[in-house]
């Protein structure tokens, strides 16, 4: 069971399925303290959702059950990326109970509507961030927090902060291609990596790795 940070083995089951998303980041001086000026810079570096990327569950689909300590283990989960184009990065980070949200967005100035293809199943005053390969619509920032004000199942405005009021126009749509970002979830893991690229056509896997310290209650991952 989850307490806080604290990760409890125990039972005959798998209980951490579909709990974390691997990422992909491609930035520098990122550091995984706990205030909301390192998450947001994490969050700010994540790769676009272009070329093939896009946030992956993680599925801690096999291991044993250790009698001994009395917890499950997990000896290796896997994460496969397949490109359509390059992908570039420098960092792979977990998000812990966040969405796979990283979705393209069109904007409506005169009403500060930002309106998605599909559902975006976000909840009133959900942390998020725009993000994009051009400029905000004037008004707003990329790549800083803000929150959600639900519009309809597929529409949202946003708020500079929760339960504020509410952003209901822009002074331009903005250019470029601009996303949508939750950023509910906790930085569970942040890994720095050489600089590294998936190119066209290849299928990259990541193996997990999980070290068990010692018995019982696991603090950390």
């Amino acid at each position: 069971m989850w307490s806080d940070n604290q990760i409890t083995f125990a039972g005959e089951s798998v209980i951490l399925n579909n709990t974390y998303r691997f990422c992909l980041a491609n930035g520098s001086g990122l550091t995984r303290l706990n205030t909301v000026t390192a998450q947001r810079e994490i969050y700010a570096a994540e790769v676009l959702p272009i070329n093939g990327y896009s946030r992956k569950l993680i599925g801690f689909t096999a291991g044993a059950y250790n009698t001994g300590n009395q917890r499950y283990e997990f000896p290796m989960a896997l994460v496969s990326m397949a490109a359509t184009g390059t992908i570039a990065y420098n960092h792979i980070f977990w998000i812990r109970n966040g969405r796979g949200l990283n979705s393209l967005v069109t904007v409506n100035a005169g009403t500060g509507e930002l309106t998605f293809s599909g559902s975006h199943n976000l909840s009133e005053n959900d942390r998020i961030m725009m993000a994009g390969s051009g400029t905000a619509p004037s008004g707003i920032s990329l790549n800083i927090f803000y929150y959600a004000n639900i519009v309809s199942p597929t529409v949202i405005r946003l708020k500079a902060t929760s339960g504020g009021s509410v952003i209901s126009s822009f002074g331009s749509t903005g250019t470029g291609t601009l996303y949508i970002r939750d950023c509910t979830g906790e930085i569970a893991a942040l890994l720095p990596k050489s600089a590294s690229v998936i190119y066209d056509g290849q299928i990259k896997e990541f193996p997990i790795y999980l070290t068990f310290a010692n018995t019982g209650a696991i603090v950390g991952i």
